[in-house]
């Protein structure tokens, strides 16, 4: 359960940080990239979540 939080804070919010302090008349392909990947990693994190939960539920289950 707590994989989470160790990526958000190396992979995830270091993106956060960069599309935040982006201009709004900057806006661009760099900022799509960035969006997209942001998309990835969030998908690893929600991956992260359904395994922790799975997991629970499995020890819960077999308790």
């Amino acid at each position: 359960m707590l994989a989470n939080w160790p990526w958000t804070l190396i992979a995830i919010m270091p993106i956060n940080n960069a599309l935040m302090a982006m201009p709004p008349e900057q806006v661009g392909p760099q900022s799509r990239l960035l969006i997209e990947k942001w998309g990835r990693l969030h998908g690893v994190r929600t991956g992260l979540g359904a395994l922790a939960t799975a997991v629970f539920l499995a020890a819960l289950v077999h308790w």
